[in-house]
């Protein structure tokens, strides 16, 4: 490798490009060169191959004939693997190709693409303007009147749909959730309890057994203090468990 890049090195010392720089033309033959290979790393004194230089090829003693036009760096024109790399060049396709049908249904797809982006954009914006009402309001009339302001829950709202709020909406404060779920008797908060029958409809417990399915059940609120709310709450669990 080493004699191969002082080959090279000659070879452009010795080009018409710095012949201007060269200090003595009679030191070097334009004809040929003999250099001699370099010491290895120690195994061994000398490779023992002599290297051949001329203007067209590059020969080893062994008698193989190396093209010195992959070797000439100081010409770049004819480099080959400037040559490769144009061969490999990818054609361009412009705008122009595209048919007039083409054209219309790629500027459709980006007009509803875009569409779709924003209102994900909105319902997101909703959904958190909605939590913070949830979490903040103390009366439930008052955060259930921003959602339908907003738009997340429909005028006037129902117990599904205030179901699947309390079921979908992530960053709900959970302790909030089983108060509002389990106010009771049914008498007085039928609103509320018709709540409590949506949001257990919304578990699949098929394939669970009664640990996993409490687990579930359990992770989407937390549990009240108070005995009556907790029975209330269990007997809408066991309901869906065993439908």
């Amino acid at each position: 490798v080493l004699a191969v890049i002082d080959a090279i090195a000659r070879k452009c010392r010795a080009s018409s490009k710095y012949e201007e720089t060269l200090p003595d033309k009679a030191l070097l033959n334009q004809n040929e060169d003999i250099l001699t290979s370099p010491p290895d790393s120690g195994n061994s004194a000398f490779l023992g191959n002599t290297l051949y230089i001329n203007n067209n090829s590059m020969m080893e003693s062994s008698g193989s004939v190396v093209d010195s036009s992959e070797y000439d760096f100081c010409n770049t024109s004819t480099s080959s693997a400037t040559s490769k790399f144009d061969r490999r060049a990818a054609p361009e396709r412009y705008d122009s190709e595209m048919s007039e049908h083409d054209i219309e249904w790629l500027s459709k797809a980006r007009y509803h693409t875009s569409l779709a982006l924003r209102e994900r954009k909105l319902r997101k914006r909703r959904m958190a303007k909605a939590a913070v009402e949830f979490n903040e309001r103390s009366r439930d009339r008052e955060w259930i009147e921003e959602a339908e302001r907003v738009g997340v829950l429909p005028v006037p709202a129902t117990p599904s749909s205030v179901a699947s709020f309390l079921y979908s909406t992530p960053k709900l404060d959970k302790a909030k959730i089983g108060l509002y779920l389990s106010k009771g008797p049914p008498e007085k908060y039928p609103f509320n309890s018709e709540v409590l029958e949506s949001f257990a409809s919304l578990f699949d417990f098929s394939g669970m057994s009664f640990s996993e399915g409490l687990r579930t059940f359990l992770g989407r609120f937390r549990l009240p203090g108070e005995a009556q709310c907790i029975d209330r709450l269990m007997e809408a669990f066991a309901t869906r468990l065993y439908e």
